[in-house]
């Protein structure tokens, strides 16, 4: 690998460069640290967020920089990379963004895809004990006029699948009949995830149902 020239791509004004070079990235095992840390240093958050996101072979001093970098840049200006951040947290199993997330949610004029990251992160990392409280925080998501419909539908679908109560299937069922199908997209993600499939969730295959029903 040329690094020079990936650096030199990196920085190009186009679109297809900063891509080609990722992709190069990706078919290392190993990136070194000069390297790993020029490209959080670059001004184009989106070409950070393809790295940080598609590549998986980083060290152990990478993957806490990362989870540094992502406390540090949390309340950036673009939703987009925030929203990003989180997700990379939440795939590497960061815990230092809980209560920053916890904030994030409770803030109803946050970026839906903001509070949409921050709602898996809470229910994918909390605790047996955290349990009460995100179960307290995600009600105050529900039937409230202030949040976008596809976060309620979130909340209704996670507060499901801790709770078991009917209730919340229910309200999940009434807003799977509701907009342009968008709801239905959601959901149908959200049950891609492994420890959403049918071997630990048994309500698996009739959510499947209710996403393509018509």
């Amino acid at each position: 690998m040329d690094i020079n020239n990936i650096k030199s791509k990196l920085l190009s004004d186009t679109f297809e460069e900063p891509n080609e070079a990722i992709d190069e990235l990706l078919k290392e095992e190993r990136i070194n640290d000069d390297l790993f840390e020029f490209i959080l240093k670059l001004e184009d958050e989106l070409v950070i967020s393809d790295f940080l996101v598609f590549y998986k072979n980083f060290t152990t001093y990478q993957l806490e920089r990362i989870n540094l970098f992502v406390k540090e840049n949390l309340f950036h200006e673009s939703d987009v990379f925030r929203s990003d951040l989180i997700d990379i947290a939440n795939y590497w199993r960061f815990k230092n963004i809980y209560n920053d997330c916890l904030i994030i949610i409770r803030n109803h004029k946050e970026s839906d895809i903001v509070i949409l990251s921050s709602l898996s992160y809470i229910f994918e990392n909390s605790s047996i004990k955290d349990i009460p409280l995100f179960v307290s925080e995600f009600k105050k998501i529900l039937n409230n006029p202030n949040y976008y419909q596809n976060c309620e539908t979130l909340a209704f679908f996670y507060l499901y699948r801790i709770t078991h109560q009917k209730k919340y299937l229910k309200n999940l069922e009434e807003l799977m009949k509701l907009n342009d199908g968008a709801n239905k997209k959601l959901l149908n993600n959200v049950l891609e995830d492994e420890y959403n499939s049918s071997k630990f969730f048994a309500d698996y295959l009739y959510l499947k149902k209710l996403c393509t029903d018509k």
